[in-house]
Formats: structure tokens, sequence, C-alpha cells
């Protein structure tokens, strides 16, 4: 596999259809192009701009290609695990210090940074250490997060979920 980087989304676009095209056209070869899930349309049309269409290119977002692949029982999207996190909130609104009540910006934002958390694999045991050497404000939120994580965390295994 190979990484490129460029400097505007625009230049990541015309790279990669640039790449995916000269891959050539034999359809017994499938070429998968990954890319952010709002942004596949933007890769599509621009790939049909300059080679017309192919049959062996799929270009999709890695998580909707996992989804598809079947590979992964009990997949949970973004969108499905923020809809979790904000059940979550609401239903332990009582054991919460600083996000009793949220909004659905809460949720995402409260789901972006688990998901941080655990790309940089940070524990819930982790963050609870961090949480016993903090006071006050910090601490609180930190020790909120910590809780939700926790119950996120329950909730996969309760069922067996993967997420992003």
């Amino acid at each position: 596999m190979k990484l490129y980087r460029e400097k505007t989304p625009a230049g990541a676009i015309d790279k990669a259809v640039e790449i995916a095209g000269s891959l050539g056209s034999d359809i017994t070869k499938r070429v998968y192009l990954f890319c952010e899930s709002r942004a596949t349309l933007s890769y599509e049309l621009k790939f049909c701009e300059k080679f017309g269409g192919t049959f062996n290119t799929e270009i999709t977002s890695f998580s909707r290609y996992v989804f598809l692949s079947g590979k992964v029982k009990n997949y949970l999207n973004k969108s499905a695990s923020t809809m979790i996190v904000r059940k979550i909130i609401e239903e332990n609104s009582a054991f919460l210090t600083r996000f009793k009540r949220g909004s659905a910006n809460l949720a995402v934002s409260v789901y972006n940074l688990i998901s941080q958390l655990k790309a940089a694999k940070v524990t819930v045991e982790q963050l609870k250490d961090i949480v016993a050497m903090q006071n006050g404000a910090f601490k609180n939120k930190l020790a909120d997060v910590t809780f939700i994580y926790e119950q996120y965390e329950n909730y996969l295994k309760s069922g067996e979920y993967s997420d992003e």
C-alpha cells in the first residue's frame, strides 16, 4: 500500500483518480479507492469526468467497505455509535456532573473524543487513573467522559458489536 499526501482536497482527488486510472481497466482486478464518506461523490464525479467510468473501481469509505464486506459482524458506523453515546448520556444523567443534558452535538463531540482515545489505545482504566490526579471542572468533565466511555465499551461487549 502506498500513501500519498496532497495539500488540498482537490489535489487529493486529482491524485487518487490519476493513480486509480493508471491501474488499467482490467475487470479481473478490483481497484478500491478509500476516502471520507462525505467525499465519495466528488471522487466518483472526477473519476467519471476523466475516464468515463469503469467496472473494476469502487470508491467508498473504509467503514462502508467493512460493513458491506460482511467480514465484521454487528458493525456500528459513526452515526449508530453517536446515537448510542447520546442514549448513554440521557439514561445516566443522574451519574454525570457536567454532561447532564446534552444536544446531539454533545453526543457527536463525546463520540469523536472516545474514537480518538480508542485510536490512541487509551483505556478506561488509564483515564480513571488520570481523573484521580485532577481537580476542579476539568476533573468533572474528564470523569463524565470516562463514565460515558466505560458505558459505551460495556454496550459494545454486551452485544458483541464492533465500531469504527
